[in-house]
């Protein structure tokens, strides 16, 4: 219910509301297929697939695009929304299998952590306003209402009331049933579930005790029109793509990737979550201790959004809270999830008017703890950062990081969750080159009659070390040396082979702690050695793994490698 209405009532237009209850269906479709997929095809025997409000959020800022684009031809803006969402589920499908075949499931957790934290947040921030949007059932300019007068008339603002009061139950009340029964299992497991349905209990006990009828609700605004999900005779006729403008789905693959990318990005993290909180499989699973592999799980959820994608479903991910509840619940058996799976098939098959039975207060109550929970992670985030070396005021200031996580905000709730994907990205990108560029290239400098070597060498040797020593300059560089560092690494080299008594005759230069270099460092470290050259000093390079001396090779700063180093080399690529 509540993905169905993110997708199809947050950006309230017309033509997608009426598709509400097509949404249903869609979901309990999705889940159905994905529930008995991974049923059969999974690893972790009680870890569920289950749809994601995140997506959702995505989807239905996407169809307000959608009508903006196709004002003038509204018949066309229901299936090019229906188009947006198979394709970038069969794309999810296809970019998980193929991540899976290349191995290359845990380099998805690489994603930048504030980049994350800040799209979660501003996601929080959608979900805010459409839960008061769908309480109140008036339109909202970010987080005001865009007409006050008919947001403070009674029914609005009593459903609002409703929602908060609701909010505060679903929040406050589980935590306290906990520390009065500290040692009731079924508190712990089923006192958030029970919460949430007091709610909706008292509401409807208070409709009995009135004598309020249903339909009067359903005009006032109180609960969705007598629509459930449209039963599988109808699904397909009514997601029909026929019409749509692909065109201007095509012109949107950008956002599609990004939902991609955030899908692909909850299945590891989904699954390294559940991994994490039951390190050994359930009861029942045949190899209980073994690791849990990551590229089958990509490939498990990939191909199952394939045919989701095909069939008219969404797509579906590792959920690590209902995994983690489900099993908690005692579903530690793949009995457990074909259950589910039959329940939400049995839903999709019988077409029930579930949306006729849920206020829309209730469902704004549930978005609304979702969207808190989301902003507090995002906002209180910097308490799992490193602080900053600056103060205000004698406050220690939080770590730059954070500041990506507010900008990613800030940008998203003032123009859209993908815009601040973006601006996260680019922020951690020159964050990430800002402070390796800060990162001192070169880690020592000595001079040759300073320096005292591992080697026993002969007393004439050191005689002549001791005379003669420093006409001879060391350099120790360190690190990543990349475009960012490379004038830094020049003006060393420059400085070092600077002698104006000419007493300097060779410079030699140590990369044993240089993990890579690339062709701009190369470059940069060319025309430090030409430039040494031309004022009477040779340069010498020892210690480099092949990576090194490859990238310097091509640069040609190597003018005379030593065949035992080239011999090596050769070994290397073979």
């Amino acid at each position: 219910m509540m993905t169905a209405s993110l997708i199809f009532t947050t950006a309230d237009v017309p033509e997608l509301n009426r598709m509400f209850a097509f949404g249903i269906s869609m979901m309990w479709l999705s889940s159905a297929i994905s529930a008995a997929w991974y049923g059969v095809f999974g690893r972790m025997q009680a870890g569920l697939i289950g749809i994601n409000d995140v997506i959702g959020i995505l989807w239905g800022t996407m169809g307000g695009q959608v009508s903006v684009a196709l004002a003038s031809e509204p018949e066309r803006i229901v299936p090019t929304q229906l188009a947006i969402i198979a394709v970038s589920t069969m794309l999810t499908g296809i970019a998980s299998i193929v991540f899976g075949h290349l191995g290359l499931g845990k380099l998805m957790l690489l994603f930048p952590t504030p980049v994350t934290s800040g799209f979660l947040g501003s996601i929080g921030f959608f979900i805010f306003k459409s839960s008061l949007q769908i309480s109140s059932g008036v339109k909202f300019r970010y987080l005001w209402p865009q007409d006050f007068g008919e947001f403070l008339k009674v029914q609005p603002l009593a459903r609002v009331v409703c929602m908060f009061a609701a909010l505060v139950f679903i929040r406050k009340v589980p935590p306290r049933l906990v520390k009065l029964f500290p040692k009731s299992v079924m508190v712990k497991k089923l006192g958030g579930l029970f919460c949430q349905l007091v709610p909706l209990f008292l509401f409807y006990l208070v409709v009995q005790i009135a004598g309020v009828d249903m339909m009067e609700l359903s005009e006032d605004g109180w609960t969705y029109p007598r629509q459930g999900s449209t039963g599988p005779l109808e699904f397909w006729h009514s997601g029909s793509l026929s019409g749509a403008d692909w065109k201007f789905v095509w012109a949107n693959l950008p956002s599609m990737g990004l939902i991609v990318m955030m899908s692909v990005l909850c299945t590891m993290t989904g699954a390294l979550g559940i991994a994490g909180k039951f390190p050994t499989g359930p009861h029942g699973d045949p190899a209980p201790n073994d690791a849990l592999d990551y590229d089958r799980e990509l490939l498990t959820v990939g191909w199952v959004d394939l045919v989701l994608g095909v069939c008219g479903g969404i797509i579906t991910f590792h959920r690590l809270g209902s995994s983690v509840q489900l099993r908690m619940d005692g579903g530690s058996h793949r009995i457990a999830v074909f259950t589910c799976s039959l329940f939400c098939g049995g839903l999709f098959l019988s077409g029930v008017p579930i949306g006729y039975l849920i206020p829309t207060w209730f469902l704004g109550a549930l978005f609304m703890n979702s969207s808190i929970s989301l902003v507090e992670d995002a906002l209180f985030s910097y308490r799992q950062l490193p602080s900053s070396k600056g103060t205000l005021f004698g406050v220690r200031l939080p770590s730059p990081e954070y500041g990506i996580t507010l900008a990613c905000i800030a940008v998203a709730v003032a123009w859209s969750p993908f815009a601040g994907i973006g601006t996260g990205l680019a922020l951690s990108i020159v964050e990430f080159l800002w402070q390796s560029s800060q990162s001192l290239p070169v880690s020592g400098v000595s001079s040759g009659h300073l320096s005292m070597g591992r080697t026993k060498r002969p007393v004439w040797e050191l005689r002549v070390l001791r005379k003669e020593g420093d006409r001879i300059s060391l350099l120790f560089l360190q690190g990543r040396l990349f475009f960012g560092s490379a004038e830094q690494v020049s003006q060393v080299l420059d400085t070092a082979t600077d002698d104006a008594a000419g007493r300097l005759k060779y410079c030699v230069l140590s990369f044993s702690r240089v993990i890579d270099i690339d062709a701009s460092a190369a470059k940069q470290v060319k025309t430090s050695v030409d430039k040494a050259f031309r004022s009477g000093v040779l340069v010498f390079f020892c210690h480099m793994s092949p990576d090194v001396f490859q990238e310097l090779s091509v640069a040609g700063a190597i003018k005379s490698p030593d065949p035992a180093l080239l011999q090596a080399g050769r070994r290397e690529l073979l």
